[in-house]
């Protein structure tokens, strides 16, 4: 093939069996197959949908994409892979197999920060919905939102209590 050194593992609706050529192997999409391949590999060419590309960032794959044509929601995944530096061509065409073989030679990943929110969100929640029903039942305000390590209280150091019991989520 034009791509040497490269084994590629190919995954399509269009095959009803697998196929092994000399670097390829072509298999009908199934998830167990895909995601042990997906788990294994160096990088990842692939449409621009939302699924495979995420996983494939969060997974800190090297990454391509081709959008499909005429896809809305396709170009505009594509434009904001784009301005995270994941390379995207138009179309597997001969003019990009350049582009192609050098992202095939580099090991540029983009590496995406993924915060863990937990804590402000279901603090945000509690906030939001649980104290206000709390008040509205007219229960004691003086209540205590214990979260996370024992000992921790909210930032807002609010005593929550429960019937005069300490609650925590």
């Amino acid at each position: 093939g034009k791509f040497t050194g490269v084994y590629w593992q190919v995954f399509s609706k269009h095959a009803a069996s697998d196929e092994y050529f000399d670097n390829m192997e072509i298999h009908p999409i199934t998830n167990e197959g895909f995601l042990s391949s997906m788990a294994g590999c160096k990088g990842i060419l692939c449409g621009a949908g939302f699924e495979t590309p995420a996983e494939a960032l969060y997974l800190g794959k090297k990454l391509m994409v081709i959008p499909m044509y005429n896809q809305y929601e396709q170009q505009c995944n594509a434009a904001s892979l784009k301005e995270l530096g994941v390379p995207v061509i138009s179309k597997f065409r001969e003019k990009y197999y350049s582009r192609i073989q050098d992202w095939l030679d580099s090991d540029y990943k983009i590496e995406i920060h993924y915060p863990d929110n937990t804590e402000i969100v279901i603090k945000r929640i509690f906030e939001l919905f649980v104290s206000q029903s709390l008040q509205k039942n007219k229960w004691s305000k003086d209540y205590s939102l214990i979260f996370g390590k024992k000992g921790k209280k909210a930032s807002k150091g609010i005593d929550y209590k429960f019937f005069s019991k300490k609650f925590s989520l």
